[in-house]
């Protein structure tokens, strides 16, 4: 059985990804286009229910629904049999303020019409409300995401690579000095990540997400120390 191999690093740090599960994605939307299905059967055995619209509105949102994820399912399974985009950079942590290159390494073969990497930093505010009239206990949590900033960091266009080849373009870019550090806290998320976005022949996409951490100097050389300690006691033991 021949063994696929990761092609050669062109950067120092190859980034992890995160891809969704086609499995999944396929069963969430076929669950969907089930319950409009269901929601209308309803309807056809009991005509005349004085809410039948409210039946129709859920159906319809449902069904709307579920063709979506569907479609979004067949555009990815179109792409399965591309090799995985791999993201590469220079440096991690990243410094707010500092210049490092990232690069995009594409295995053959693969046939795309556009490849693009973004920078993208996303803040989730997490507040909990109590429902008028309920306990301390009916709280729910509500999250508000907003997108900090955005910015295009590789784009390639009508890229072909054979079989055995590789393609790669390193391009050089400045983390903002003026943007929110990486953080994770119960009232708030601030998440940076680089989003890959490829388009394919026949109406095929994908996007995998490379999450990764930016810190200001001070918090790096903090983060650096701490991991040092966590390491001599590790050894002392």
């Amino acid at each position: 059985m021949s063994q696929k191999l990761s092609p050669p690093s062109v950067l120092e740090h190859r980034l992890p990804s995160s891809a969704p599960n086609l499995g999944c994605t396929f069963a969430l939307g076929a669950l969907f286009v089930g319950i409009c299905w269901l929601g209308f059967y309803m309807l056809g055995r009991h005509p005349e229910e004085d809410d039948a619209w409210i039946i129709k509105v859920f159906a319809g949102v449902f069904g709307l629904v579920g063709l979506l994820i569907i479609w979004s399912w067949f555009q990815q399974m179109m792409m399965s049999r591309t090799p995985h985009t791999q993201v590469e950079v220079s440096a991690r942590p990243f410094l707010k303020g500092h210049s490092c290159k990232v690069a995009l390494v594409q295995p053959g073969p693969a046939h795309l019409r556009s490849l693009r990497a973004n920078l993208v930093c996303v803040q989730r505010d997490v507040t909990w409300r109590k429902p008028t009239g309920g306990s301390n206990t009916d709280k729910y949590k509500q999250v508000a995401e907003k997108i900090v900033s955005t910015e295009t960091l590789v784009e390639a266009l009508h890229l072909r690579v054979l079989s055995g080849d590789t393609w790669h373009e390193v391009r050089e870019f400045t983390i903002p000095s003026d943007g929110p550090s990486s953080k994770t806290t119960p009232e708030q998320v601030i998440l940076w990540k680089i989003e890959v976005w490829g388009e394919g022949g026949f109406f095929g996409s994908f996007l995998h997400v490379h999450e990764i951490v930016v810190l200001s100097e001070s918090e790096a050389l903090a983060l650096a120390a701490a991991e040092s300690e966590a390491d001599e006691a590790t050894s002392a033991d």
